[in-house]
């Protein structure tokens, strides 16, 4: 619905935006609200890593690991969604630093010009950037291959210059032409899939049902699972957004998956002291309990590549779950085609 607006949604306020949120999906986020103790599966989804595990226990084959034996793995990653984040830049620099960490920027196409020298000094502190699209107008996924690569072309020099490798969709959108087209621009890995999103319908999951980073043809995809401000749109009030999100970051650890933070620094997100102190609180949680190892995205993709040659990472085919049900329920005659409730390759492969 944004992506068709005759003109840029972030045109409207970034707090009448929330609110405009909150009302569309409130009928779809009651069954996330009232779940006993918030129950992680109904907004986490591992069903693929599982039926994988139990195949590579059978098989003669090495099952996924982290590096240095590390049993989850962890990535504070950021949306920029507009110009004038600087502050909130600033506040979210300074705490991964707190934790010894660095975290990825994506930065938007057409704003790359006034970020430019924050870009390059967030580069020289071992910070990481990358592309969010050239407008943040929510269409990249629903166009044609062609069409996604001539939209990013007025961009790609200067990207590349920035050392920009990866890409995250605008509102996690992803589709098969999508992940060909910026494998074809020369990225090496994408941030733009949630494992789970079930605002849309709450019995069935939009996600790609993995913590765990997979391949499409030669593009890595790691997963985001972690939007960090979702609960928000809940109306789950700011000092409760560590309890909502600790089952899952819990499960996450516990299935040997990747927490990928998602976080904004708009000020009416992430982008405010409050806000950064109940993201530390996850943070501290994910590095005290569960002692992840802690990778910055470009080394992942590459440890991907390199794990993906010895048999131990999945290649997906291109084509993200469409109307799966979710992992709790049985798989409906309303898919059609015979598909595979968990996952259907791009090529029609099950």
């Amino acid at each position: 619905m944004s992506s068709r607006l005759p003109f840029p949604y972030h045109w409207v306020p970034g707090v009448w935006r929330v609110w405009l949120a909150k009302r569309l999906f409130r009928p779809h986020v009651r069954g996330v609200r009232s779940q006993p103790n918030r129950s992680p599966r109904t907004y986490a989804d591992g069903e693929v890593d599982r039926i994988l595990d139990d195949g590579f226990s059978t098989a003669d084959q090495e099952g996924w690991s982290w590096p240095d034996k590390k049993s989850c793995a962890l990535i504070l990653s950021h949306d920029t969604d507009s110009v004038g984040q600087e502050r909130g830049i600033e506040l979210l620099c300074q705490l991964a630093k707190r934790k010894g960490l660095r975290s990825c920027f994506s930065f938007v196409g057409k704003d790359l010009q006034s970020y430019r020298p924050l870009i390059r000094d967030l580069v020289k502190e071992g910070f990481e950037v990358a592309l969010h699209d050239i407008a943040h107008d929510n269409l990249i996924a629903f166009l044609s291959e062609d069409e996604i690569i001539a939209r990013l072309r007025p961009v790609m020099d200067l990207a590349r210059e920035l050392g920009m490798k990866g890409f995250r969709s605008p509102s996690w959108y992803v589709s098969p032409a999508f992940w060909a087209a910026l494998e074809k621009t020369g990225f090496s890995y994408d941030m733009s899939a949630l494992d789970s999103w079930p605002f849309f319908h709450p019995s069935q999951n939009y996600g790609v049902r993995t913590f765990r980073p997979f391949m499409v043809g030669g593009l890595v995809v790691l997963p985001n699972t972690i939007p960090f401000e979702m609960p928000w749109l809940a109306d789950i009030p700011l000092s409760q957004t560590f309890p909502f999100w600790r089952p899952k970051l819990d499960l996450i650890c516990q299935e040997g998956g990747l927490v990928m933070f998602n976080a904004h620094p708009d000020q009416w997100y992430c982008g405010n002291s409050k806000a950064v102190a109940e993201l530390e609180r996850c943070l501290d949680h994910v590095l005290e309990t569960h002692h992840p190892a802690t990778l910055m995205p470009h080394q992942l993709s590459q440890y991907v590549r390199e794990t993906f040659g010895r048999g131990a990472c999945v290649d997906l085919g291109g084509a993200p779950p469409v109307r799966a049900p979710r992992c709790s329920e049985k798989p409906s005659r309303k898919m059609g085609n015979g598909a595979n409730p968990f996952i259907q390759l791009g090529d029609e492969r099950r």
